[in-house]
């Protein structure tokens, strides 16, 4: 494989049980690094959140619904990952992050203890839980023009998200519970495609405001490093040189760039981006991102269905080092690691 600039891209959505199983029976790094964020999580909620991952009366088409479960969950399978791919020799030069994803990119850049971060990640899934009311998010397959044209979506939803390329044109709205039924049943009887994302919360809408001063409370006045390793937001659509407390805010409250993110690090030549989502689904969005004519490859490594975790892992260290373990830092020099996230329940 040639030098190449590598973002490992956790994605959106959609968690499930036994996700990441094949890698906590067969990465040592993987299952380390899950129990060591366990641990932490077992003394902030009371259980293990393992258990509830790898339950075995638990199908994985069956409801992953509780957001005290779900929260801690994606960032540690999406944080173990980072770290089994990183004692494999992988490097990172850069990470990014995507809604809960810029929490895992955080602690990867080493922003702050991934124990800390992880304790934020569960009290905000507590202030979620007892403050917002249900509701959830939805991709409208249409042009964003939509949005200002209908009164519907622009009184009872939030735009909280563009992806635009070409004939490939699409939207994404937060709202509650009632108006998404409302919304879904408008654009059913005008042959509008649309689907909901697997979030029980309008994260990244107004509905959001009521727990601000809670929220800012909880977090009580840090002090972050800078990022050893830089980082890319898709809530800024920029690279960060620093984090503060209004960054935490803004990361659950305010539209997600996703587009500029994308766009920012097409900016570096031959990307290959590692979805490292549980379902590998952002791995068609940044496929329609990319820049004209880029020679930029997208992998992943986990998906809904298949058990194959272990295997792709392998590959793409194998690839990266050409079989030859004294490569692997030569080519690790210019890794970067794409971790997102919306995976909110």
């Amino acid at each position: 494989m040639n030098k190449q600039n590598v973002f490992l891209f956790a994605g959106q959505g959609c968690q499930y049980h036994h996700m990441g199983e094949e890698l906590m029976n067969g990465n040592d790094t993987f299952r380390k690094t899950m129990k060591r964020l366990d641990d932490k999580a077992h003394q902030l909620i009371g259980s293990s959140v393992i258990d509830y991952i790898y339950d075995p009366d638990k199908g994985r088409s069956q409801p992953f619904d509780r957001l005290l479960y779900s929260h801690p969950a994606i960032f540690m399978v999406q944080f173990a990952m980072a770290q089994a791919l990183i004692e494999s020799g992988i490097k990172p030069h850069r990470v990014c992050g995507y809604s809960l994803g810029e929490c895992v990119a955080a602690a990867v850049s080493k922003v702050a203890d991934p124990l800390d971060i992880l304790t934020t990640v569960i009290n905000q899934a507590r202030l979620v839980e007892a403050t917002i009311p249900e509701g959830g998010m939805l991709v409208i397959l249409a042009d964003p023009v939509l949005y200002y044209q209908v009164p519907l979506l622009y009184t009872r939803t939030t735009l909280v998200g563009v992806k635009v390329r070409e004939k490939h044109k699409q939207f994404v709205v937060a709202a509650t519970k009632d108006s998404l039924v409302e919304v879904k049943n408008y654009l059913t009887e005008n042959n509008i495609t649309c689907h909901q994302l697997p979030v029980l919360y309008p994260y990244h809408s107004h509905h959001m405001d009521v727990l601000q001063d809670a929220y800012n409370a909880m977090l009580g006045t840090p002090e972050y490093n800078r990022p050893e390793v830089p980082f890319v937001s898709s809530i800024y659509g920029c690279e960060l040189n620093k984090i503060d407390r209004q960054y935490w805010w803004d990361l659950i409250r305010e539209p997600i760039l996703f587009q500029e993110a994308i766009q920012y690090l097409e900016g570096y030549d031959a990307n290959l981006y590692i979805d490292l989502s549980p379902s590998g689904e952002f791995a068609s969005y940044i496929n329609l991102l990319k820049l004209e004519g880029a020679s930029s490859q997208v992998h992943t490594i986990l998906n809904l269905w298949k058990r194959d975790g272990v295997r792709n892992m392998e590959k793409i260290v194998s690839e990266m080092s050409y079989g030859h373990d004294e490569n692997i830092d030569k080519y690790s020099e210019n890794v970067g690691i794409r971790l997102g996230s919306m995976s909110y329940e």
